[in-house]
């Protein structure tokens, strides 16, 4: 309460944590930058609640065309006592079968090549921390980044905590809900958990920040052949201890 008025939490917390949600009812272009060597583009769709769209290329597609949406600054940073949480409703379809690849998380200097080319996943230097997709697999694979030291997973039956394969690729109008924790547990390591609808799929614990810098929150798209890949967005949301 102040002076009469009946605050909503969000204000009585604002000096405690920093982050946003975005529901893309419309698309932010302060907040939020598009960034494609190949013609890519994110586009508001027709869907109640709001839906954009990430294309990988434009009419003529090419294989590795790509597409990523990413605050425009670079506003997260892995920090003794500063838990971090991210979450992405996405939805993404194969399609060409078994050639889609995606990227949902925070990573610093997202450009081209965020996703690598033919398959190999994100970059190979990079602090961040979030869920992808390769070509060559159907399954989300989790990431976690410091520099160049990497824990990279797929999520097969045998991997993921819940014993089953954590298929990437959903039916049109089917949402998965992608979450990430990073919380630091001392001056240098950290504990990364990574949740698909509610479930924890995969933990993994004491991993090493040594030398952080500032990340973008990114959603990306790239395609495996030569047929454009979309990823549908729904909503996105991530906030960190100040």
């Amino acid at each position: 309460m102040s002076k009469g008025l009946n605050l909503p939490q969000s204000v009585h917390d604002f000096s405690l944590y920093a982050g946003f949600v975005d529901h893309f009812l419309s698309k932010n272009t302060t907040m939020f930058t598009t960034t494609s060597a190949d013609a890519g583009t994110a586009t508001m769709s027709d869907a109640a609640g709001g839906v954009i769209v990430l294309t990988s290329g434009d009419g003529t597609a090419v294989d590795n065309d790509e597409c990523y949406l990413l605050t425009t600054n670079e506003l997260f940073l892995f920090a003794p006592g500063k838990p971090l949480h991210l979450r992405a409703r996405v939805q993404l379809a194969q399609a060409a079968t078994n050639a889609a690849n995606a990227w949902v998380g925070v990573m610093n200097a997202v450009a081209a090549n965020a996703i690598v080319d033919d398959g190999a996943g994100p970059k190979t230097n990079f602090s961040g921390a979030g869920f992808y997709m390769r070509d060559g697999s159907l399954n989300w694979h989790v990431a976690y980044s410091d520099g160049t030291t990497q824990t990279l997973a797929e999520l097969t039956a045998t991997n993921s905590l819940t014993k089953s394969a954590q298929v990437g690729a959903t039916a049109a109008g089917v949402f998965t809900l992608l979450e990430v924790d990073c919380i630091p547990k001392t001056a240098t390591l950290m504990d990364v958990i990574f949740k698909i609808n509610g479930s924890t799929v995969y933990k993994m614990m004491d991993r090493t920040y040594a030398s952080p810098t500032e990340m973008n929150f990114a959603v990306g798209v790239k395609a495996g052949t030569a047929v454009n890949q979309l990823l549908n967005v729904d909503a996105v949301a991530c906030y960190q201890k100040l």
